[in-house]
């Protein structure tokens, strides 16, 4: 229980005591009154009648007698008169029932007034001539009774009412800054900083709030310098520091993990000869402002799935993930002009200084051939000086589909569900599940087509949105149908999360799916939180209003500061592989804690991929990592749409 409560509880117990005291006095005071006024008015009754009777008595004219008993005693007061003659020893006896209306009969009951009798003689001179005995009638005082229990309940109700709001408001307004210490307490504990308490007037307080502040402040500056160092051992081990591109180990990482995925396309690597003389003839400043240059304008060229490094001081790599071969060259041309542009030549005459080579990438095809293909392409371009440029290619690249192909493709599917589902989990270190992760694939005529095929063409096509609806709308008719299914995480194109009219559809679908809300997950890239930060973190901001979770995925990847995490406090992230798949390495296997330890102080759970081992899923425990998917847990349900 609160202590508001509690407060409030006592309070208003020791007022309400007290005002069942007052009450009771009261009552009882008014009981005593009207018993006392009962037998004064008898007493008072009884002799008056007394003095209008000696005539008639004296008379002994009893009719007249009983014409004034009754006039004087039937007003409803008095419940009985008896009149004793003592000369005859004669009796005459009257009976009156007055029936009291507006009391309860209950009440009547309690017994609270005994009917009052008085008795006295009545004399004629010095001659007792009868005996009177006068009953009253106790209606009259359970009526008054009533009425003042009435009157009295009802100031006690009012009383009561308007002493439990004073109270209620009182308490609120002195344990105000007690309350926000118990939120800024829970803020805390989720690693929640938030603004600082305003100083309350109770000085016992005071100092407790500044402490809190302080504390919070603290923190906030803990974590952010955290982040800032794992920004700088990231960018030491990985960013090559001219260019701010990732380096060439970034790169032999990205590599790695492109070859080992589904997903097709090229890279293009691009030699600036230019470079290298600046270099030599002008030294390391001018060759820096030239490097700095190109690489501003080679980034300006990448979308946003592209990964760009440079691989030596003259080299630099762009890895284009489903592209054909018509898109690659298309890249090169560009990185070529780029070049051209660089050489300030006025004529426009002049060969490039320089070249680019290109290749497409090949099934099983492992890191070391690709870079060796790539020098490959990169002499076969130099024979060309004019046009310096080449494609190597087998002919038998995936990627056969064109754009427009690819949208019939994927307007088929979903008109027709030719989509398929693979389910993998993502566990903690007891092999307990996180959640499951939902892959999309397509099946035509015995051809299946995994999302690395086509995840390229919807992007570059902008219709992610059209997807991600009807992936979102079947994982909620699966997740109704099996309530024991469970939590499934969906994974959002980068086209949908920037598309405004997306945003309001997925608001709307949250709204009338609030029931999934611990059961469907959904998974941003990060780049969309480089390329698209504004649109990215409203739909952040509509998820958590809605009651749901998401996570973002290649955390890690880009190389801009990490501390958007404690703003957006997703539910969990997914580390990019470059950061995991060289364990051994002790200068990146500080990196990866640095970074991992920066989600897990914010509550956030750090989940790596491609996890096989479990010699490997030790020791990435060791370095603060939380959550694993990989061959290691592989348990794969298949669901049809």
């Amino acid at each position: 229980m609160t202590l508001y409560k509690q407060l409030l509880i006592m309070i208003t117990s020791v007022i309400f005591a007290l005002l069942l005291f007052v009450l009771g006095r009261n009552l009882l005071a008014t009981q005593d009154y009207l018993t006392n006024q009962q037998s004064v008015d008898v007493t008072n009754a009884t002799t008056a009648v007394g003095l209008a009777l000696q005539p008639y008595l004296a008379a002994d004219d009893k009719v007249a007698v009983e014409t004034i008993l009754n006039a004087m005693f039937d007003g409803g007061l008095y419940k009985d008169v008896k009149l004793t003659f003592i000369a005859d020893n004669s009796q005459l006896e009257l009976r009156y029932d007055t029936n009291w209306e507006g009391i309860p009969t209950w009440f009547t009951k309690l017994g609270l007034f005994e009917p009052y009798t008085h008795t006295q003689t009545l004399s004629s001179g010095w001659i007792q001539v009868a005996d009177i005995t006068v009953t009253a009638h106790p209606g009259f005082a359970y009526r008054q009774m009533w009425s003042e229990v009435l009157n009295t309940l009802v100031t006690f109700a009012i009383f009561a009412i308007v002493a439990a709001i004073a109270i209620i408001i009182v308490l609120k307004n002195v344990l105000r800054p007690l309350n926000a210490l118990t939120d800024k307490a829970n803020e805390l504990a989720k690693s929640q900083f938030g603004d600082p308490i305003e100083h309350p007037k109770t000085e016992e307080l005071k100092s407790l709030v500044r402490a809190f502040n302080h504390m919070s402040m603290q923190l906030k500056l803990h974590f952010e310098e955290q982040a800032k160092e794992a920004d700088r051992l990231r960018e030491r081990v990985y960013q090559d520091p001219v260019s701010g591109m990732g380096n060439r180990s970034f790169l032999t990482s990205q590599l790695e993990s492109w070859t080992q995925s589904l997903s097709d396309g090229g890279i293009a690597i691009l030699s600036a000869d230019m470079i290298g003389e600046a270099y030599d003839k002008k030294g390391y400043e001018e060759g820096d402002k030239l490097v700095i240059k190109l690489s501003e304008q080679l980034n300006s060229l990448v979308e946003s799935e592209f990964t760009i490094a440079r691989l030596s001081q003259q080299e630099f790599v762009i890895i284009a993930p489903d592209v054909d071969a018509e898109q690659l060259r298309f890249i090169g041309q560009s990185m070529l002009h780029t070049l051209v542009e660089l050489g300030q030549d006025p004529l426009g005459i002049a060969p490039p200084k320089g070249a680019v080579g290109l290749v497409l990438k090949q099934v099983g095809q492992k890191t070391s051939e690709i870079l060796a293909e790539a020098d490959n392409a990169l002499t076969k371009a130099r024979q060309t000086p004019q046009s310096p440029i080449a494609l190597i290619t087998k002919g038998d690249a995936a990627t056969s589909l064109g754009k427009q192909e690819w949208k019939q493709l994927l307007e088929e599917a979903i008109a027709n569900k030719l989509f398929g589902f693979k389910f993998q989990r993502a566990c903690n270190n007891q092999g307990d599940t996180i959640h499951y992760e939902v892959f999309t694939r397509i099946t035509k005529n015995e051809n299946t087509f995994h999302p690395g095929q086509f995840l390229g063409a919807v992007e570059h096509l902008g219709i992610g949105r059209v997807l991600d609806q009807y992936v979102l709308q079947t994982m909620a008719a699966y997740l109704k149908r099996d309530t024991k299914k469970g939590p499934v995480s969906v994974n959002l194109t980068v086209s949908a999360v920037s598309d405004t009219a997306f945003m309001h559809w997925l608001a709307n679908f949250m709204k009338a799916n609030k029931v999934l809300s611990e059961r469907l997950f959904f998974e941003l890239p990060e780049i969309v939180f480089v390329k698209h930060s504004s649109d990215a973190f409203v739909l952040c901001e509509i998820i958590h209003q809605h009651g749901f979770k998401f996570g973002i995925d290649n955390y890690g990847h880009h190389f801009s500061s990490i501390d958007y995490l404690n703003e957006l406090r997703p539910h969990y992230v997914k580390l990019d592989f470059a950061y995991t798949n060289e364990l051994d390495n002790q200068t990146k296997a500080d990196v990866l804690a640095s970074v991992s330890r920066a989600a897990m102080q914010l509550n956030i759970t750090t989940i790596a991929t491609r996890v096989e081992t479990q010699s490997q899923l030790n020791k990435l425990a060791d370095l603060f990592i939380n959550g694993f998917q990989g061959f290691i847990f592989e348990s794969s349900v298949e669901s049809s749409s």
